[in-house]
């Protein structure tokens, strides 16, 4: 992936509040920082053309999962967030057995 904007439109907002409905108010305001520094990233096998990214919220067991697109949208050229959920820590340490995330690397 390639350095680039980041969008969280409002159709995937509503999608986030349907679906999660609580998790959304304790997400957003972290969603940038897990974003660009996130501490679990794994592809995201159901959804093909998304990757997981997963940080940690203070005060919050397990992890915040954002699923976000693998490729910059044409028409804004930016990556779009799909959807955003709280994980518990069991859901989480299975990823990480499974290898399906990976402690993402910075430098």
């Amino acid at each position: 992936m390639n350095a680039g904007g980041v969008k969280f439109s409002v159709a995937a907002q509503n999608h986030a509040f349907k679906r999660h409905p609580g998790d959304v108010p304790i997400i957003v305001p972290a969603l940038s920082e897990i974003v660009t520094n996130p501490l679990y990233l794994g592809d995201d096998l159901r959804n093909p053309g998304k990757i997981e990214l997963i940080g940690r919220i203070r005060g919050h067991v397990g992890g915040a999962l954002v699923s976000l697109t693998i490729e910059k949208n044409k028409q804004d050229d930016c990556y779009h967030v799909c959807s955003i959920y709280m994980i518990s820590q069991a859901e989480l340490d299975k990823k990480i057995s499974k290898r399906i995330v990976k402690v993402a690397r910075h430098r």
